[in-house]
């Protein structure tokens, strides 16, 4: 009877993580969708100051690409009239 019982647990165990996972990704996915579409300009930094994200607005204003300042430290996200 152990072999069931083991084989159960983990059935349990594994539908248990997998809904965590899933709401943890839904609620990445719903922070996005809001991040985006905030009107106002909003760079997120990590830690280590660098860009771990920014929306359209701050693109748009800041003339740079999601692309060329993601991840980076030295990320040059100043008024280029300054």
């Amino acid at each position: 009877l152990r072999a069931p019982r083991d084989q159960l647990h983990a059935v349990i165990s594994l539908a248990l993580y997998r809904a965590k996972t899933n709401r943890q990704l839904q609620l990445a996915a719903w922070t996005a969708a809001a991040f985006m579409a905030i009107c106002d300009a909003v760079i997120m930094l990590d830690l280590r100051g660098a860009v771990s994200a920014l929306n359209y607005a701050a693109e748009q204003i800041l003339h740079v690409g999601r692309s060329r300042c993601h991840r980076q430290t030295d990320c040059d996200v100043r008024d280029p009239d300054r």
